[in-house]
């Protein structure tokens, strides 16, 4: 009789889990851990615990199936007491001072000397604003009936936010080489540590790419875009070997690659009057987390973008944007007509200021499918309204050449 009386009571648990299975997404994290619960075969018992601000007690599951809720209360409470607050009463009137609780009144002390400064009766007040912000407490209670085997621990799921992660990386171009170093970077702005933690990151479909590169025309898109989880299928899951420590309110850094001695080719292409630089890696031997990414060129940063999830393939292709070093520009020099035939001819030119030879792939665009391309520079069709010229240009030199374009309208 006594041990059902025991259970019967109440007991009030502070939220010291088990080692958790935490899955970080981008804004939030899916927290799987296991909750002390005593509970002998057939009994029924109550437990309250004081959970973290963070948690989101609507998502709150108990992953016993053998655990019947009889009932539950959920209560937020504010740490207000003995803090220094402003309140502000109905009548306008504005009292500051340090808290103190009194039943269905609120005291307020002066912090200096504890003398009073005002008793107020809680139905005059309007707002209570604390001097510094304040986190909010969260307790559980739950009344259960154990329908099996005796247990001792409650396993739960919950969302929590507050947790995030991303990945940087630093890509370094050297002559023909490249080393590509990326790290993780689990962010906790909660009040809740993990220890010992099983993690996964939880990559969601790519937003719309931030690149910010050498030229004048970027892309930009805004780095905050509404989460809509129902309509976001994952991209990829992201184990972290063995376990790890979340500490509360701290940022973690944790290694994710370093591929040194990657083969990389350099390609400069001309569309419209612009050169841009590509860049190849080839080697990659592990799939790539979207993130950010610094491009350094020799000891220059030529380019920070964000990188968008890269799946094990190996290469990786990356435009740096447009390149100060070579100049391109391209006139038309002759139009003329005969019937329904049209003949464009078209002048460009290359300036290479760069101090080693460089082969320029110079794109032009055809205006109808059956256009006619003629040049002494070779060149190759890559579809059918696009060829490509592969030029190369000496060492701080200047090139030019011609090309013409006929074809007939309908």
């Amino acid at each position: 009789m006594k041990k059902i009386v025991a259970l019967s009571l109440g007991l009030i648990l502070s939220l010291s889990a088990l080692a958790a299975q935490v899955d970080i997404y981008s804004d939030y994290a899916i927290v799987r851990e296991a909750w002390q619960a005593n509970i002998p075969q057939g009994q029924k018992a109550t437990f309250e615990w004081q959970l973290a601000e963070n948690i989101d007690l609507g998502s709150l599951t108990i992953l016993n199936p053998n655990i019947d809720i009889l009932s539950r209360i959920e209560e937020k409470k504010s740490q207000l007491t003995g803090r220094i607050v402003k309140v502000k009463t109905i009548d306008g009137a504005i009292f500051q001072g340090l808290l103190r609780e009194k039943g269905q009144e609120v005291v307020l002390v002066n912090p200096e000397d504890g003398q009073l400064v005002v008793i107020i009766n809680s139905n005059q007040i309007t707002s209570i604003i604390p001097e510094t912000p304040i986190n909010f407490n969260q307790k559980l209670k739950l009344k259960m009936k154990n329908n099996d085997k005796s247990l001792d621990k409650l396993n739960v799921r919950y969302l929590s936010r507050g947790i995030s992660w991303n990945v940087l990386y630093s890509l370094q171009l050297d002559g023909n080489k490249a080393n590509l170093v990326g790290e993780y970077q689990i962010e906790n702005n909660t009040s809740k540590p993990f220890e010992a933690a099983s993690v996964r990151l939880i990559a969601k479909g790519d937003s719309l790419p931030m690149l910010y590169g050498r030229s004048a025309n970027v892309m930009k898109a805004s780095a905050e875009m509404s989460l809509d989880v129902s309509q976001q299928a994952e991209s990829a899951i992201y184990e972290i070997p063995g376990s790890i420590d979340i500490p509360a309110e701290a940022k973690t850094r944790l290694p994710l690659l370093k591929e040194n001695n990657l083969q990389m080719e350099r390609r400069y292409q001309m569309i419209n009057n612009r050169v841009e630089v590509e860049v190849t890696l080839n080697g990659i031997s592990q799939t790539l987390p979207a993130g950010q990414l610094n491009i350094f060129d020799g000891d220059i940063l030529a380019s920070t973008q964000y990188l968008s999830s890269q799946p094990q393939s190996g290469r990786l292709v990356l435009n740096l944007g447009e390149t100060l070093d070579i100049a391109g520009r391209r006139e038309q020099i002759g139009y003329s007509t005969s019937g329904n035939k049209i003949v464009e001819e078209q002048k460009v030119t290359l300036k290479n200021n760069k101090k080693e030879k460089v082969t320029v792939d110079v794109t032009a665009y055809l205006p109808w499918e059956n256009a006619i391309v003629k040049s002494k520079v070779a060149y190759k069709r890559t579809s059918a309204n696009t060829v490509v010229f592969e030029v190369p240009v000496e060492a701080n030199k200047e090139t030019s050449f011609t090309y013409s374009v006929s074809y007939e309208t309908k």
